[in-house]
């Protein structure tokens, strides 16, 4: 699918915008929407979507129009062959319309959006700067994942790692295996803790159970009376119900009683009452129509009676126009013939000027001098043979000469070159041999990288210096980088442990120290007793009964009694003072905690320092073998060790490079030798000996040189003066052969007539002369004709006088000319006949069409009384108005009636109108008045009745909320079975996001099995273009689980996609969205693709590459760009190879 036509009638500050994309032809589908700043761009493209999904309920876009009048509308190209127009209304129902404004389903073009959502769309179809930007940061995040890249690009979700790294990190809060702060592993420990409470809980819970029960019997009370309240007031509302009710059945009974009269009426009109008005105003417009058509015939045809004919003047026209041509040509004979003569005249004259210039006397017969053009042709080419001839020779005579000069020049040149020219070439012997010109450049690149690399190796070798210890070279050393990186990274996090732990001791102290606090002030008070007093009462107690069931004294009774007293009065005050008790073993229990999370807190701060010792053990042992200074931080060693391997690798570049051009190192040493034997110069160095010994070269090459082009040019001299001599030979030969076949020609067509002097100067008199006789004869036959023009057109004219009886008037143009006025009057007569009579048959049809439709409204009249019964008045147009107006009324009466029965029956909750007046049969308006009175009192007495019931729930749940102590094992139980509860659902959510991720990671893993080669294929042409050939290739390679993406220049270097610029990366995610499309269109779906100024970021090569995409993806399917650059614009038109359709926003 495709868009042909986009207009934007009320949208945005659009109104009556359009946009024509054409049809689809061959060349790619690109279109480029170009306007300033707020012009409307990012407008366009959501009116697109709005065409294609529909307005939403709250719409941005409202500023200018109201949102119930916005409007878009379109012509799309549907598979290439179909182009429907749809058009979008800003309603709830009904907003998808057709050309005839019909309404239309959705799946009208829904079905043609490839089932894409609104946000699919967007995702998929739609780029703007900011979805590239995320794109890139994608690259990043997905750290090169193949899987995630193409997966990401296919279903335009930019943010695919952000959402897995989300749901893996919330997994694993919730559980994570060997993980101790974790959602579940904590709910665990509190677990735990409640268990192990539980079990060494012994205070009786059955005082809690008690008021548990009294408090689950009020709640049944309460239940009980707010199910009476509800039966009254559902009784007081049927009541209400039918009071209601009784006024509307009256009104229905009203409705049949007048409509009882009109029950054969028709329930529904076919017509529009409306329609009779315009019908009876046509029947008095035909009726006037037809008497106005009478009075217009009978006019028309007086005056036709009236009219005088003369057809035989009125066909006279034909002849006349037979001799129009005759008259305009004797009408130029008259003026043109003495002009002509003249210039007969005039030609002859100028004859006789040609012949004097070519010398010859006035008794010369001019026609003797008056050659054809082919013998003036003749003429000309002999004498302009002659007169080459003689410049060939001229020109041969100077070459001649010249080269006579050039000869003896190049004789004494050779003679001097063969005395200065060397015996040897020993400079470019040596050169040549050792290959000078490329050892010299190898030699000095490989002493400037020797110096480069020494350099280089010298300050790693300082670098390794600490303090006044330095090496000469570089020291040996056991540990590797990697564990001294280990060393470092442990012992980094060893001390970050330690500073925890230290923090986690110093809040458990804390802790402590408050809970003991806490501890001290409740025990300080009196009247609180602990258990242990308790447990010291209960001991007493059982003590004195032991000693009281041995004696069975008063006095050991009373003893027993007190004792019981105090114990029975201990525990009375345990329970009234029961919270308190709870925050003392709450506070003890958590006092025992905070001081075991603190040892164990200090045990761990201990293992720790014992490992830190461990590492700095190690690394000052490492660095004293080094011959450095200990102590060494583990930090500073890792740096040493990095420095180490730096310098290593440099003294490895030093010796690499020696051994690599060793060779090249011993031929230069040669070569400088040997030219230092024969220069004469005082130890000169190997560029100064090379750069003498080029130019001693040179020289001797050149002076060699020299005296051989010199024998060369003797030669070719020599050689081309002897065949320059032969062609001047030739030349007089050529020259004397055209004198003599020029004196031929003039004397065959001239005879003893001598003009051979003046037509080597010139043939122009001859060419003259040839020119006037031609015009002098064609001057001469035109007068002639136009002579006989003249009588033929006089003897015509006389002739048709004559056949009308008509004399002569003046010329025989005047009598012409009168001829004519007599025929157009003539033919105006039978013309104004001719309309007459038309007029008059136009008429008569008209009148019978009239009548025709005056009849069609009688038949018409009478079938739309055929609806009425009998005897209703329907004969006439008013009688039928005011029937068709009772018989509405009478509908609307039926309407009404309908309505109030369904009132009727909503309101009673019955299932018909019988069951209504069944149940409002007995009842009349004071009884149900009575009734809701009654029942006013019952739901008032059922409200207070359910008032008490609430009142006592709520005094249960706060005695129950009161019995804090002896209830902590319920709460504990309860609070246990909550955690169950928790743990359960925790790991269900753990179960749902891990099995997602899963999931996620098989569906990526499965897309990159499937689409891997295509999508990469189309990634890599498309990444090569983007990037100017700078990245031609794309590959993988494995890491750990996953496939990485790596982009391999064209120098053959590779780069993962996360090491890539920021504006290269971008490039890539444009890459990956365009194979998306492409794979998209490669299955079957093609739909509009926008971008909003992606652009915005790219320098002007990157823009060109970009628009050649862009290009491609208009290939494929219908792109479209939008822009507020004019560079973007004028890049676009250079680099595609079919410039795009720009459409401009004013």
């Amino acid at each position: 699918m495709r868009l042909r036509k986009l207009a934007l009638e009320r949208f945005g500050h659009f109104t009556d915008q359009e946009f024509d994309f054409g049809e689809k032809g061959d060349s790619p589908d690109f279109h480029i929407i170009y306007g300033l700043n707020e012009a409307g761009k990012t407008t366009t493209m959501e009116a697109a979507l709005r065409l294609f999904y529909g307005f939403p309920p709250r719409d941005s876009y409202d500023f200018k129009h109201q949102r119930k009048n916005l409007q878009v509308s379109g012509q799309l190209e549907i598979d290439h062959t179909l182009t429907t127009h749809f058009t979008r209304l800003s309603t709830r129902n009904g907003s998808l319309r057709d050309q005839n404004n019909t309404a239309l389903p959705e799946t009208a073009l829904a079905t043609h959006l490839a089932g894409l959502s609104l946000d699919d769309y967007r995702q998929l179809l739609c780029l703007d700067d900011d979805t590239i930007e995320r794109g890139g940061e994608e690259i990043v995040k997905a750290n090169g994942d193949i899987g995630r890249l193409l997966f990401s690009a296919a279903a335009g979700v930019a943010g695919l790692s952000l959402a897995l790294n989300e749901v893996r990190e919330t997994a694993d809060q919730i559980w994570r295996k060997r993980a101790s702060k974790t959602q579940m592993a904590e709910l665990k420990r509190e677990l735990s803790a409640i268990e192990k409470t539980i079990r060494e809980q012994d205070v009786s819970a059955s005082k809690w159970h008690s008021l548990k029960k009294q408090y689950a019997d009020a709640q049944l009370a309460e239940n009980q009376a707010r199910a009476t309240h509800e039966n009254y007031r559902e009784a007081a509302l049927i009541i209400a119900a039918k009071i209601r009710a009784l006024p509307k059945l009256k009104q229905i009974d009203d409705l049949i009683s007048r409509t009882a009269d009109y029950s054969d009426y028709p329930t529904q009109l076919d017509f529009d009452p409306e329609d009779l008005v315009a019908m009876q105003s046509d029947e008095n417009l035909l009726k006037a129509d037809l008497q106005r058509l009478s009075s217009e015939i009978e006019s028309a045809q007086l005056k036709l009676n009236s009219i005088d004919r003369e057809p035989e003047l009125a066909a006279l026209s034909d002849k006349l126009g037979d001799l129009d041509d005759l008259r305009a040509r004797d009408m130029t004979a008259g003026k043109d013939i003495e002009r002509r003569r003249r210039e007969m005249q005039n030609h002859h004259s100028a004859m006789e000027r040609a012949a004097r210039d070519l010398g010859v006397t006035d008794q010369t017969d001019l026609q003797s001098l008056v050659l054809s053009s082919t013998e003036i042709q003749r003429v000309d080419a002999n004498r302009e043979a002659l007169r080459l001839a003689e410049h060939e020779l001229d020109s041969e005579n100077r070459e001649v000469t010249e080269l006579r000069e050039r000869f003896e020049k190049a004789g004494r040149n050779a003679e001097k070159a063969a005395n200065e020219s060397p015996d040897s070439l020993g400079f470019s012997h040596i050169l040549e041999r050792f290959d000078a010109d490329r050892l010299a450049p190898v030699f000095v690149k490989v002493q400037q990288e020797l110096y480069s690399a020494g350099r280089t190796a010298s300050k790693a070798l300082s670098a390794l210096s600490i303090g006044s210890i330095q090496f000469e070279t570089i020291p040996t050393v056991e540990t590797s980088a990697i564990q001294a990186q280990i060393w470092a990274d442990t012992y980094s996090e060893i001390n970050q442990r330690i500073t925890q732990e230290k923090n986690e001791l110093a809040n458990h102290s804390e802790d402590v120290s408050t809970r003991q606090a806490q501890i001290k002030m409740l025990a300080s008070d009196r009247k609180l007793i602990s258990d242990n007093e308790a447990l010291i009462l209960r001991e007493e107690r059982d003590q004195f009964w032991q000693v009281h069931r041995t004696t069975l004294s008063d006095q050991t009774a009373q003893v027993f009694e007190n004792s019981m007293s105090k114990l029975d009065a201990a525990t009375e005050s345990r329970l009234l003072r029961a919270s308190d008790l709870g925050q003392l073993r709450q506070t003890d229990l958590s006092l025992t905690e905070a001081q075991t999370r603190a040892d164990h807190a200090l045990a761990r701060l201990a293992t720790l320092n014992h490992e830190k010792t461990a590492i700095e053990s190690e690394v000052n042992s490492a660095a004293s073998a080094a011959g450095l200074p200990v102590p060494q931080a583990p930090a500073v060693w890792l740096e040493w060790i990095q420095h180490h391997e730096k310098a290593a690798e440099a003294a490895h570049e030093v010796a690499e490079l020696q051994r690599q051009h060793q060779h090249d190192i011993n031929q230069a040493e040669k070569l400088h030798r040997e030219l230092c034997n024969r220069l004469n110069l005082e130890s000169p160095d190997f560029e100064t000996a090379i750069t003498h010994a080029r130019k001693q070269a040179r020289s001797e090459t050149e002076a060699i040189s020299f005296a051989k082009a010199a024998n060369n040019s003797l030669k070719e001299i020599a050689a081309n003066l002897a065949s320059r001599q032969q062609k001047q030979q030739k030349a007089e030969a050529a020259k004397q052969k055209a004198r003599e076949t020029w004196q031929i020609v003039l004397s065959e067509l001239f005879g003893d007539i001598d003009i051979q002097e003046a037509l080597l100067i010139s043939i122009d008199p001859l060419r003259s002369l040839r020119e006037h006789n031609d015009n002098y004869e064609r001057t001469k036959q035109r007068v002639s004709a136009m002579e006989a023009d003249r009588a033929q057109f006089l003897q015509e004219v006389s002739r048709l006088c004559e056949s009308h009886g008509l004399a002569l008037e003046g010329s025989a143009s005047d009598t012409y000319s009168m001829l004519g006025k007599l025929s157009n009057d003539a033919q105006a007569k039978e013309a104004e006949v001719s309309s007459l009579k038309k007029t008059i048959e136009a008429a008569k049809t008209d009148q019978l069409l009239k009548t025709k439709e005056l009849e069609n409204i009688t038949h018409k009249v009478q079938s739309i009384g055929s609806i009425f019964p009998n005897g209703a008045a329907v004969d006439t147009l008013d009688a039928l108005r005011k029937t068709a107006k009772d018989s509405q009324r009478v509908i609307s009466e039926h309407n009404t009636r309908a309505e109030l029965e369904l009132e009727l029956i909503t309101e009673l909750g019955v299932e018909n109108i019988s069951k209504a007046r069944e149940t409002l049969a007995d009842a009349t308006a004071a009884q149900l008045k009575a009734k809701a009175e009654t029942s006013k009192l019952d739901v008032t007495e059922a409200e207070k009745q359910l008032t008490q019931a609430t009142e006592a729930r709520v005094l249960a749940g706060e005695n129950l909320s009161r019995v804090t102590g002896d209830s902590e094992l319920g709460v504990l139980i309860e609070r246990k079975t909550t955690i169950e509860l928790q743990l359960e659902q925790a790991a269900l959510e753990y179960l749902e996001l891990d099995l997602g991720h899963t999931m996620a990671n098989e569906a990526i893993q499965r897309y990159q099995d499937t689409h891997r080669s295509g999508m990469m294929a189309a990634t890599e042409k498309c990444f090569a273009t983007l990037t100017q050939g700078a990245y031609p290739q794309l590959k993988t390679e494995p890491d750990a689980s996953n496939e990485v993406l790596l982009a391999v220049d064209k120098n053959g270097a590779t780069k993962r996609a996360a090491e890539m610029s920021k504006g290269t990366r971008f490039q890539l995610y444009l890459a990956l969205r365009a194979a998306a499309h492409e794979q998209m269109v490669t299955q079957g779906t093609s739909l509009p693709f926008f971008c909003d100024d992606i652009f915005e970021t790219f320098d002007e090569d990157r823009t060109r590459a970009a628009c050649q995409v862009m290009e491609q993806i208009g290939s494929r399917g219908q792109a479209i760009y939008l822009t507020h650059h004019r560079h973007v614009v004028d890049i676009a038109q250079q680099v595609c190879a079919t410039s795009p359709k720009i459409h401009e926003l004013q």
